[in-house]
């Protein structure tokens, strides 16, 4: 009789034993588990925000390029390169030429830039002399102004178009002024579509380079 209840503490030990371990790794698997959802719904959460993000960056985009379409632009004073003591109006460089600007932000995109100008190669010949095609900025740094992929950069006191957005301002697009001084076409680069930047530069260039066309002079061209 002893035997016997020995052995049943035995096996009630066990038993407790057992249900503990099995009730610890349950625990530990439904935790492992938990925490496994929890990082796959935070990664969909982000996916979502960041596609909800992009995509309402392209609608800034595209309903500014409408919004700021025959803005008036306020005439001022400019110069190209390093030269600000050769300095004259913008109206007076636009002198009924229709001009395409390309602005560029004081942290300028390389890659973005690169590709661009491999577009103007093709679509505007001699742009890197052409007056009708000018790259611009208020703020770009010293050393790109004399030479920016092959571009001497003309420089103004403000920004021609003030945008309400940090991130429009901080971004690169092309704008023609003609001699009414408003903004026409106004394009902003978008590096994940590319290809709406090279229809955009094919469908502006008959503006462009059916009207006057001028070119730099010789201290207006970029130094080596």
């Amino acid at each position: 009789m002893k035997n016997n209840n020995s052995l049943m503490k035995f096996i009630l030990m066990g038993m407790t034993i057992i249900t503990f371990l099995c009730f610890f790794y349950s625990s530990k698997t439904i935790k492992l588990y938990k925490k496994q959802i929890w990082e796959l719904n935070s990664r969909i959460t982000e996916k979502e925000d960041y596609n909800t993000y992009f995509t309402q960056i392209k609608d800034t985009i595209y309903y500014s390029e409408i919004q700021y379409n025959n803005q008036p632009v306020k005439d001022q004073f400019c110069y190209f390169g390093k030269h600000s003591n050769d300095n004259f109006m913008l109206s007076s460089f636009i002198d009924k030429k229709n001009v395409l600007f390309f602005s560029i932000p004081q942290n300028v995109c390389y890659s973005c830039i690169q590709s661009i100008t491999q577009m103007l190669e093709i679509i505007f010949p001699n742009y890197e002399i052409s007056n009708n095609v000018v790259f611009i900025s208020q703020n770009i740094e010293d050393r790109f102004k004399e030479n920016l992929e092959g571009k001497v950069v003309m420089t103004t006191s403000e920004p021609i178009i003030s945008f309400r957005s940090d991130f429009l301002n901080e971004s690169l697009y092309f704008f023609i002024l003609d001699e009414t001084m408003e903004v026409k076409h106004l394009h902003f680069f978008d590096k994940s579509n590319i290809s709406r930047t090279n229809v955009y530069l094919k469908a502006v260039s008959d503006i462009i380079l059916s009207h006057k066309i001028s070119y730099l002079t010789n201290s207006q061209k970029p130094t080596k």
